[in-house]
């Protein structure tokens, strides 16, 4: 009776198990790839609102601070460091980047202190002032801030 000999089957067993491998690790590496697109998709959506939130409260603005460190804020910065202070109808605008406030956040962070939003999106008029982060994990990214504080501080010597 002709058959496989165990060698044909170790070969083939051996041939089943590279193959299986080599899919396997493919299959795991383009998992990893996905995982890392949706991360980039899901932080540029991030960044992209900020951006709006910024542009608006620009658009908003009937005065913008030419130098933020000596403006009074509407709310404590914590040793943050002001880096754009806008006046509006609404109340004053603070954006500043340092420390979070607690550990829930990832690294530095980007935070407002202004009015708050009313249920239409648009500031409500003489709100109390709320302090959010509204971009956080900021100490593993580029810090195009860095430029703006050398620039104040060459201004002032």
């Amino acid at each position: 009776m002709a058959g496989f000999s165990l060698v044909d089957l170790l070969v083939a067993l051996s041939i089943g198990a590279v193959m299986s491998s080599t899919i396997l690790q493919a299959v795991c590496s383009e998992g990893r790839a996905s995982i890392g697109m949706s991360r980039l998709l899901r932080e540029r959506a991030i960044q992209q609102r900020t951006l709006a939130l910024i542009q608006n409260d620009l658009a908003r603005t009937t005065r913008i601070s030419s130098d933020p460190q000596r403006e009074q804020h509407a709310c404590g910065l914590s040793g943050r460091l002001p880096l754009l202070h806008l006046t509006t109808a609404a109340g004053p605008i603070t954006y500043s980047v340092g420390a979070a406030p607690s550990g829930i956040w990832r690294g530095q962070v980007l935070m407002r202190c202004g009015p708050a939003f009313g249920l239409q999106g648009e500031p409500s008029l003489g709100s109390q002032s709320q302090n959010r982060v509204i971009l956080d994990g900021l100490a593993s990214a580029p810090q195009p801030w860095d430029g703006c504080s050398r620039l104040r501080s060459e201004e002032h010597t």
